[in-house]
């Protein structure tokens, strides 16, 4: 984590995220209050850097996994698409829907 001048200015102190493996110098902010859980999911491997960079507001700044869910719903054209996405449900051992 690197914090830069920017990220010491109000109203969010967004703190700058820098890809140095995959995509080296792709950067995107974020609010300090996500860095925990972008840190988490990059170190567990469980989103890619890419995911994160893609999500963020229109300011460039990650603001959180709920936008980010929001996001990704949104992306689908029929509402009932995106109420799928988010509706959870219980598979049955053979992986039918119960």
């Amino acid at each position: 984590m690197v914090v830069d001048r920017v990220a010491t200015l109000p109203p969010d102190d967004v703190v700058p995220v820098i890809n140095l493996f995959a995509d080296p110098g792709r950067e995107f902010r974020a609010i300090p209050s996500q860095i925990q859980s972008v840190e988490n999911n990059l170190s567990l491997a469980n989103m890619d850097f890419a995911e994160f960079a893609e999500s963020v507001d229109e300011d460039g700044v990650f603001r959180g996994l709920r936008a980010m869910a929001f996001n990704r719903a949104s992306l689908y054209a029929r509402p009932s698409e995106a109420l799928r996405l988010s509706a959870p449900f219980v598979t049955s051992v053979s992986g039918d829907r119960v």
